[in-house]
């Protein structure tokens, strides 16, 4: 029986912690009408006024180095494509994401949608 749990069972996590589940926005000047969305199933980017972009989550990575987390979201749109969204969370201060292509950008989880 513990052979057969280990074959089926996924090797990485399919669904996004609690922590960070909500909606993300940056106070860079570039990015002030945009924001993503994760939920433990799904990723929503707001790319522009009054549109979105809706993506389903397929697996998470993770990796842990010291109190930051790197994860690894792969996805797929409702079109089929698959993407991917890579970031560090970093747990301080309420919590903060830096995506893998956007460093010095600090995304932060509000409460207020845009």
């Amino acid at each position: 029986m513990a052979v057969l749990i280990w074959t089926v069972w996924p090797k990485n996590d399919i669904f996004l912690p609690e922590d960070l589940v909500g909606y993300w926005v940056t106070s860079a000047p570039k990015y002030q009408d945009r924001f993503f969305e994760l939920s433990r199933v799904s990723v929503v980017f707001g790319t522009g006024r009054d549109s979105i972009d809706v993506n389903f989550i397929e697996a998470v990575e993770r990796r842990t180095q010291g109190d930051k987390t790197t994860y690894t979201i792969h996805y797929k749109n409702t079109k089929g494509l698959e993407g991917r969204l890579s970031f560090v969370w970093d747990p301080s201060n309420k919590g903060k994401i830096r995506l893998g292509n956007q460093e010095d950008v600090v995304w932060e989880k509000t409460t207020h949608v845009l």
